[in-house]
């Protein structure tokens, strides 16, 4: 490596998130396929419809709280960034 510039910070956060969308990502698949086995499999359709729909409502709502914060966490960067003396190089 050309630069030895530790990122570790911005190395963890990245894998956090992902962290979060994977695990996110596969309890949802979960929830869907309990959702359709309680519909099709033991034959109680309203109540997979209602965990289905619940599910997908949870869900919807937890991506918008965090879409929220990466917004204003993007803000505070952005506006650390353009105080930033002249000549001073990005991180």
């Amino acid at each position: 490596m050309a630069e030895a510039k530790d990122d570790y910070p911005a190395h963890a956060a990245t894998y956090s998130a992902f962290s979060k969308l994977v695990t996110f990502t596969l309890l949802w698949i979960i929830v869907l396929l309990v959702a359709m086995a309680l519909g099709l499999i033991a034959h109680l359709p309203l109540l997979g419809l209602v965990v289905g729909i619940g599910a997908e409502a949870a869900g919807g709502d937890a991506v918008l709280t965090n879409m929220r914060k990466a917004a204003a966490e993007k803000i505070s960067t952005a506006a650390l960034v353009s105080k930033a003396p002249v000549g001073a190089q990005p991180c």
